[in-house]
């Protein structure tokens, strides 16, 4: 919110000392999930939904958390084994993984836990911590973000913003009846059936948009949302069947640092998708020299650009 970020989450405070990996998860902002009294995963959807909100959620119910615990113990004491046997060990990843396992064990004893769970609010400016909260945590660590978002609504039901961003791979609670208006969305999910979910949040005043920005994994191109606006911002490109991208106005954002990735990028879009009127443009570092490509392509500084 105006270039300031706010993140809830669960983060824990050793009674002897915060271990290194223990201060590096808190200092990123805590756990987005709850967790137990040992610092495993709690649960994934621990809360109902109330009939004024509606729950966005990539995220699926662990029917089974102790057999998911055991699955994960497992596959830690193969990894560690893996670094271990490593011509040089990275001995930090070894020392992460060597306290995963002892949270395991100490759940599996039932012993006292060696440490405090909190709920934490962290607010930076420009990746600068400024302020820290912490509560006890006797909540879902949901219910606090729940509690944060629609503080900052303050009960409107409609806003203004220039740039709207919705990431989906966590779960987001809003008020059913909220709407907003903006003109750049920036939208980042797992799966297809949540950017229908969001459309009726969006005032008709927003289209066409001035740009759609996406990690593009599931996201059905075709769209006209997606079709009708100016411009389309794409990120994890590599991983993308370009194919499935036919919009007027490209811009990978990408960083492409080998000239073969980023011909072969363009190429396999070139045979399969533009129409006259067409431009692609990304991210070179260095600069590609101008004599990789056709005519047609101009550079500027580090963003090539190539129009059909």
């Amino acid at each position: 919110v105006d270039n300031v970020r706010y993140k809830v989450g669960v983060i824990r405070q050793y009674h002897n000392g915060n271990t290194k990996q223990c201060d590096k998860e808190n200092s990123g902002g805590g756990a987005k999930h709850d967790i137990d009294e040992y610092g495993l995963l709690a649960n994934t959807e621990p809360f109902e939904q109330c009939p004024d909100e509606i729950i966005f959620s990539n995220c699926e119910v662990v029917t089974n958390l102790q057999e998911m615990h055991e699955f994960n113990e497992r596959t830690g004491r193969n990894t560690l084994a893996e670094l271990a046997n490593e011509t040089n060990p990275d001995f930090e990843k070894i020392q992460e993984m060597e306290e995963v396992l002892t949270l395991h064990q100490l759940k599996r004893k039932r012993s006292v836990p060696p440490f405090s769970r909190f709920i934490q609010l962290q607010i930076s400016v420009r990746h600068r911590v400024k302020h820290v909260e912490r509560v006890e945590y006797k909540q879902s660590v949901y219910n606090a973000m729940k509690y944060l978002v629609w503080k900052f609504l303050a009960k409107r039901q409609t806003i203004l913003t220039q740039h709207f961003g919705f990431n989906c791979q966590d779960i987001v609670r809003l008020p059913r009846e909220l709407r907003v208006i903006t003109k750049n969305l920036h939208f980042k999910t797992w799966t297809t059936n949540i950017f229908h979910q969001l459309q009726p949040f969006l005032v008709a005043d927003s289209f066409p948009l001035d740009s759609f920005k996406t990690n593009g994994w599931g996201i059905n191109f075709n769209d006209s949302i997606i079709q009708n606006s100016k411009l389309l911002l794409l990120r994890n490109t590599l991983a993308l069947d370009l194919r499935s991208v036919k919009h007027s106005n490209v811009r990978d954002l990408d960083n492409a640092r080998s000239e073969n990735g980023v011909l072969a990028l363009l190429r396999h879009w070139l045979e399969n998708v533009p129409s006259v009127g067409t431009s692609f443009s990304l991210n070179t570092t260095p600069p590609l020299p101008t004599t990789s490509f056709d005519s047609t392509l101009r550079l500027f500084g580090s963003e090539s650009t190539l129009q059909v």
